[in-house]
């Protein structure tokens, strides 16, 4: 993606926007400033104009008009899964901006298939088999890895390809340091959420051990006060009985009152 988006802005594309839209009759610039070494970043101001200003279907045909079918050999929709050929053709059109080439032939002794996949007169994959598809998809296979070592090789000599990797690995550095802020957050978060459920349990539990010593205390204290009610009225009854003469206090126990 990296590199189709190169191909889509570089600055010979910029440039003959500037020449198509005759930029240099609207530009403005000081005497000492070298616009023809700059046209690039006219069209890249004419751009952020229509971007800001222009309707979305203007936009939309611009874009149509000037990236989309300049690049088409470049830009496929959608490079197919399980298709070696599709998959080398988009890498090589990023490459080399165009389609390889696959040739299949038998070999002179009638015994084998060779296939041959080349570029731009560039060799990628040789590979022979008794088999028509075995030996077709050995070299696609063989094809594909070494387009993407050619392409990689050009995106790491490209100038600003440690800038961009810098800052990708920036991201990524700042992309695991903010996972990492998060999980500790939760981490926190979780903790500080069991240590007020542990709190409000025992504040729960200190609330109920009161409750029941209050309830224990009174039930103490009734129990005292029915014991010595009843000490009180068996002394009372003691000392009535005492002051009472025998033949009396017989009299009272035969009509039930003692």
């Amino acid at each position: 993606m990296q590199h189709a988006l190169g191909n889509l802005f570089k600055n010979q594309h910029l440039e003959r926007l500037f020449a198509y839209f005759e930029l240099d009759r609207y530009i403005r610039h000081s005497p000492d400033f070298d616009a023809g070494s700059h046209r690039h970043i006219f069209a890249y101001a004419l751009l952020g104009f229509l971007h800001a200003h222009a309707p979305e279907s203007a936009i939309q045909e611009f874009i149509r008009r000037h990236f989309i079918l300049p690049f088409s050999g470049i830009i496929l929709p959608e490079a197919k899964r399980h298709d070696l050929a599709a998959q080398c053709n988009y890498i090589s059109a990023m490459a080399f901006g165009g389609k390889m080439k696959i040739n299949v032939a038998m070999q002179k002794d009638g015994t084998l298939w060779q296939t041959t996949v080349t570029v731009k007169e560039r060799v990628l994959a040789v590979e022979s088999s008794v088999s028509y598809r075995y030996s077709r998809n050995k070299a696609l296979k063989k094809a594909l890895i070494a387009l993407s070592g050619i392409l990689n090789e050009q995106l790491q000599q490209s100038p600003d390809y440690e800038v961009k990797h810098q800052l990708f690995e920036d991201s990524l550095l700042q992309k695991r340091e903010t996972e990492k802020a998060q999980r500790q957050a939760a981490f926190t978060e979780k903790a500080e959420k069991k240590k007020a459920e542990r709190a409000e349990r025992k504040a729960m539990q200190k609330k109920q051990a009161i409750e029941i010593d209050i309830k224990r205390r009174k039930a103490k204290a009734a129990a005292k006060l029915r014991k010595e009610e009843q000490a009180r009225k068996a002394a009372e009854a003691t000392a009535k009985l005492s002051g009472m003469s025998a033949n009396k206090r017989r009299h009272l126990q035969d009509k039930g009152q003692l």
